[in-house]
C-alpha cells in the first residue's frame, strides 16, 4: 500500500541554500508532479508542497498553482519554514536573510552556508 500521508524525503541533490530537493538542474517535487500526472507544469506555474516540507516530493502532498499567487502566499504567510531555527545543515537561522528574486519568490538563506559555500 502507497503511504500517501506522510512525507516522501527526496533521496538525490538538495539545494544547499533551502535544501530544497532537485534533480537533473530542476525541482525534484515538479518533475515528480509531472511524472505522476503524466504531463507537464506550464511555465507560469509552480509546483506547491500542502505539507510545506521543501524536500518532500509525495505526489499527494504536490498541488499546481499560479506562480504570481504563490509568491504573494509566500511572501504574506507565516510558514513553518519562516519559523525554523536552523537550516539544513544544522546552523542557526537567527541571522537569516530572505532575498526576494525577480520572480517573486522569497527565499530564506543562511548566512553561514552563504559564507562557506563562496570559501
Amino acid at each position: 500500500m502507497i503511504d500517501t500521508e506522510r512525507c516522501w524525503a527526496w533521496p538525490g541533490a538538495h539545494r544547499p541554500e533551502d535544501g530544497r530537493a532537485r534533480f537533473k538542474g530542476r525541482s525534484a517535487a515538479r518533475w515528480m508532479w509531472e511524472m505522476a500526472h503524466g504531463t507537464t507544469v506550464a511555465d507560469n506555474a509552480d509546483v506547491h508542497h500542502t505539507c510545506e516540507t521543501t524536500w518532500c516530493v509525495n505526489p499527494w502532498h504536490l498541488v499546481v498553482v499560479d506562480r504570481s499567487e504563490h509568491a504573494r502566499e509566500h511572501a504574506q504567510a507565516l510558514r513553518p519554514e519562516r519559523r525554523k531555527a536552523h537550516c539544513v545543515h544544522g546552523h542557526a537561522l537567527d541571522n537569516a536573510r530572505e532575498y526576494v528574486r525577480p520572480d517573486g519568490r522569497v527565499e530564506r538563506v543562511c548566512r553561514e552556508c552563504n559564507r562557506l559555500r563562496k570559501q
